[in-house]
């Protein structure tokens, strides 16, 4: 894995020497995905620690399809520190634009599916 963090810290630098920082902040956003999912062996992570990894697949996806695609997070605050599976929101979300969305005509708006999987995983 620290190879892979360098190596991806390298390739961003020289995407934002070039000016391209979208796509420096896409490979964060990755390099991010990868240490949440390596770091810690524990099957359990906190809530807002799985929404902050929510967040920066959403920041790959919002780079994917830009404008076409919207999504809000609104989780209650008192659930943030509840303990859910480690990395099982984002392949739901996934799910949720890859099936649910891909034929939708327009844009596609995710604002539900985490407010009540947030719910349900705590309860």
């Amino acid at each position: 894995p620290h190879f892979l963090y360098n190596t991806l810290d390298m390739i961003k630098c020289m995407v934002e020497m070039k000016g391209v920082y979208e796509a420096g902040e896409m490979i964060t956003a990755l390099s991010d995905l990868f240490r949440y999912a390596v770091q810690n062996k524990e099957p359990m992570a906190e809530l807002k620690e799985e929404l902050h990894n929510l967040e920066q697949y959403m920041l790959i996806i919002k780079a994917r399809f830009g404008e076409k695609i919207d999504y809000i997070i609104d989780v209650p605050e008192e659930l943030c520190s509840y303990h859910i599976l480690k990395i099982c929101l984002q392949p739901i979300v996934e799910n949720a634009i890859n099936h649910g969305l891909r034929n939708k005509r327009g844009k596609k708006k995710i604002d539900r599916v985490v407010v009540h999987i947030a719910k349900v995983a705590v309860e």
